[in-house]
């Protein structure tokens, strides 16, 4: 049985017949024929549903007729990590640098495409201790300036900024961080009456 007339056959049957081989059926097969309906379509395989129509699938393998190639809509393999983007299909570690200075906040495992996604990097000069200001990735050494009068004391905190923020000072010569009125020590003569 031969419906289709691709070569493949859908089985035997006796028929009674003329002097040709009647419509329908064949005297010869290539083989078992899955869809005896459609002709482009003949044997069965195991392919991964193709979503997004990248070339790459997810998921288990289902059993699919088809004929001379992969059919439309599945894959040969299950690597795609977002079936539902054609623009990204492989996952891969790279490190997480949103300011781009070449320096990372960690690392992330990332669907991507052809190239690197932008905010992470393949290489790293080291961590990053502010990945949205692209001016500075080592914190900075600052004093404690509790009394806000632009002097600090000796008290320290390692800080991710460029400047002093408000409360911190590159200086650490406050002789008393209470008071804003005073901030330097000095050797002075005593004139008790002026």
């Amino acid at each position: 049985v031969d419906a289709d007339a691709d070569g493949y056959d859908n089985g035997s049957s006796t028929v009674c017949y003329g002097a040709t081989t009647p419509v329908g059926y064949a005297t010869t097969t290539n083989g078992t024929d899955c869809d005896d309906a459609n002709a482009s379509v003949w044997r069965t395989g195991d392919f991964y549903v193709d979503t997004d129509g990248d070339t790459y699938g997810a998921g288990t393998a289902v059993s699919v007729c088809y004929g001379a190639s992969t059919p439309s809509g599945y894959s040969v393999n299950n690597t795609d990590c977002n079936d539902t983007k054609p623009a990204v299909w492989r996952s891969a570690t790279f490190y997480v640098d949103a300011d781009s200075d070449g320096y990372d906040n960690g690392s992330a495992t990332v669907c991507y495409g052809a190239e690197t996604p932008a905010g992470y990097a393949t290489t790293t000069n080291g961590s990053d201790c502010n990945d949205s200001n692209a001016a500075i990735h080592t914190a900075v050494m600052y004093y404690v300036d509790a009394d806000g009068d632009g002097y600090g004391s000796t008290t320290t905190a390692m800080l991710c900024e460029l400047t002093a923020p408000e409360g911190y000072s590159l200086d650490n010569t406050d002789c008393d961080d209470e008071d804003a009125a005073v901030w330097r020590s000095a050797t002075l003569y005593v004139d008790g009456d002026a």
